[in-house]
């Protein structure tokens, strides 16, 4: 694997990983929600592709990722767990607003981040890398008043 995902005009825009993170609400009874990304390739022709799609099955497509953000300034990566078929990781909001970023194999040099800056998961977007680029593209929890974060409240990203 050279890290570099497949290009299709399906996708929206050339060098897009086909992959989608949404942001759940905050539960009001849980004080919890939930951050997916999950693997969603669409209906295409094989011979649209540059490179084939990986079949990664139950197996994870990276032997570890990791989540780091603005809770504690970047300084520490939270290891996600493989569940079978997404990775996961709960992160506490320190503030209105947190940032983060995907980090595969604990190296800055392989990051996964969103191709457009603040990014929501109500704003049109894909998901770019693993690669050493994306610096200040980060999503953002809170950002956006349906996403109903506050300091203390929990969020589960997978």
């Amino acid at each position: 694997d050279n890290g570099v995902p497949p290009v299709n005009p399906a996708w929206g825009e050339a060098e897009s990983n086909p992959f989608a993170l949404h942001v759940d609400e905050v539960s009001p009874t849980t004080e919890r929600g939930s951050i997916r990304t999950r693997i969603e390739f669409p209906s295409v022709s094989v011979a649209t592709l540059t490179t084939p799609i990986p079949d990664v099955g139950n197996h994870p497509p990276y032997r570890r990722c990791h989540v780091a953000g603005s809770w504690d300034e970047f300084k520490s990566m939270n290891e996600m767990c493989w569940d079978g078929s997404s990775y996961t990781c709960v992160v506490k909001m320190e503030h209105d607003q947190e940032s983060f970023q995907i980090v595969v194999e604990g190296t800055w040099a392989r990051r996964i981040y969103p191709s457009v800056a603040d990014a929501t998961q109500f704003m049109a977007h894909c998901l770019r890398g693993p690669d050493s680029g994306g610096y200040g593209a980060n999503w953002v929890i809170g950002k956006d008043p349906r996403d109903a974060g506050e300091p203390g409240a929990s969020y589960e990203v997978e």
